[in-house]
């Protein structure tokens, strides 16, 4: 960095509309103090570019990354994964006060070992900063710390398989393809085991040849905090640069982050078809 101060970039969901008001005063007010230069992903919104290819360059770009995960929003989540891989240092808030967002943080279990600072307006952000002063301490990241140094020296091809949180038709016909092939699986089935940490999602995606996240349609019961997960681990291989598969029932709007990376479908049949085309080559 030589004499320049560190860069940020400050990822958070765009409803309610308070939390861009509360995050950009709060932004506005840290990068007076000269220590560090945050930007926001609302000033990201460059004409004619690609939005997660522009957002993938920033998160590139910054030294800290700053989340509000409040609401556990899917596109936070993938950009939050994003930059683990790319041994960014983490700097989470949260707002403890709307309506679930502690509970669903604590069910979603998969960062509950990060932490986070918790605010309801903007002064509570810019103390919380002040007393942590991330941009200090850069070195502390979640790759160097947690997932680096419990790889394994194995040299097997491994694919990384979440299965989808139902076994639907799609589901078990997948499975069964999955598994006729000759390379070894790891396979995260939310139906036998409990969440996995975080530290074990980074290793095992960094030592993998392959993710395949197999989304659940909105439309089925616990979709949301599933999802919520699996963009997260689709961040982590997108940044490590892995053949990375998101798969997903029902033909609706992804969230703006993975849109042109997430595929759909409607039939069991159509599904076994985008996974042959990803897994061939």
């Amino acid at each position: 960095m030589g004499s320049e101060i560190p860069r940020g970039f400050f990822a958070y969901p765009s409803t309610p509309l308070t939390i861009p008001e509360v995050v950009t005063a709060a932004t506005k007010e840290i990068n007076r103090s000269n220590a560090v230069a945050i930007k926001t992903w609302e000033e990201c919104r460059v004409g004619g570019k690609i939005i997660m290819q522009e957002i993938c360059k920033e998160i590139e770009a910054a030294d800290l990354f700053c989340a509000d995960l409040t609401g556990i929003n899917p596109n936070v989540m993938f950009e939050l994964g994003y930059a683990i891989a790319r041994n960014k240092r983490i700097w989470l808030i949260l707002d403890p006060t709307l309506t679930e967002s502690r509970n669903e943080f604590n069910q979603l279990r998969l960062l509950t070992t990060i932490g986070y600072a918790e605010y309801i307006n903007s002064d509570d952000i810019v103390k919380s900063f002040y007393k942590d002063w991330p941009q200090e301490d850069l070195h502390e990241t979640i790759l160097e710390k947690s997932i680096r140094p419990n790889l394994s020296a194995t040299e097997d091809q491994i694919i990384l398989y979440l299965k989808s949180k139902h076994d639907t038709e799609a589901s078990n016909r997948l499975t069964k393809r999955i598994q006729a092939t000759k390379i070894r699986l790891i396979v995260d089935d939310p139906r036998e085991s409990g969440v996995q940490a975080l530290s074990w999602y980074g290793q095992k995606t960094y030592s993998s040849i392959g993710v395949f996240c197999h989304f659940t349609s909105p439309a089925r019961e616990g979709a949301r905090l599933h999802n919520a997960r699996y963009a997260l681990v689709s961040g982590l291989a997108y940044g490590f640069g892995k053949p990375l598969l998101m798969l997903t029932e029902g033909d609706y709007l992804a969230p703006v982050d993975y849109r042109d990376l997430l595929k759909c479908y409607g039939t069991a049949a159509e599904a076994l078809r985008k996974f042959g085309e990803w897994l061939d080559p």
